[in-house]
């Protein structure tokens, strides 16, 4: 008896262990999911913002929405919903499949242990978040350095602008100036 309490016991630890991994991992593809969203949101918004910008030239503003709309679809491509929503159905299965075996880890043997310890699907799902991460992450500094390079863009044309509006007062004041000294 106390040889299957132990058993038992090992047996609710390895599901308890599986459990909290997999929940995690729910976790995190739900954490990616938001992230994508979010992403998805700022190139989108940042896009618009250059459509209404009246700073940035006409040459500008369209090679920056060109390069909003690929990061766009690369986003989409990438890193696409259903993906995203078929890798949570996934590890719900996965960690339903954890939470029946633990009602009932009494009646569990050595191969259903095994094939908990050893779920290949749980580890290529993990590998699937692991990736899904690494791209997300990539297409996080991607869309940054865009943004980046669109407000480098607004603030060069304004810097321009400052430089135009100074040449063309400083003419106008030689030129009143000029028209004084004539007068004088």
């Amino acid at each position: 008896e106390v040889e299957q309490s132990n058993k038992n016991l090992c047996n609710l630890k390895i599901l308890n262990r599986s459990i909290k991994d997999c929940s995690m991992d729910s976790n995190i593809i739900e954490e990616l999911i938001n992230k994508n969203n979010s992403l998805k949101e700022e190139i989108i918004s940042q896009r618009n913002e250059i459509e209404k910008d009246n700073f940035m030239e006409h040459h500008v503003k369209i090679n920056l929405k060109i390069k909003f709309d690929d990061a766009r679809i690369t986003l989409g491509r990438n890193l696409y919903e259903s993906n995203l929503t078929s890798l949570k159905t996934r590890m719900k299965n996965i960690l339903d499949f954890y939470t029946n075996s633990k009602k009932k880890y009494k009646d569990l043997n050595e191969a259903d242990l095994k094939k908990i310890k050893e779920n290949e699907e749980w580890k290529s799902a993990k590998e699937l978040i692991d990736a899904l991460n690494v791209e997300y992450e990539i297409l996080k500094k991607q869309a940054d350095s865009l943004i980046s390079s669109k407000n480098s863009e607004i603030i060069k044309w304004i810097g321009n602008r400052i430089v135009d509006q100074n040449k063309e007062i400083n003419e106008k004041v030689e030129k009143h100036v000029n028209l004084l000294d004539k007068i004088i």
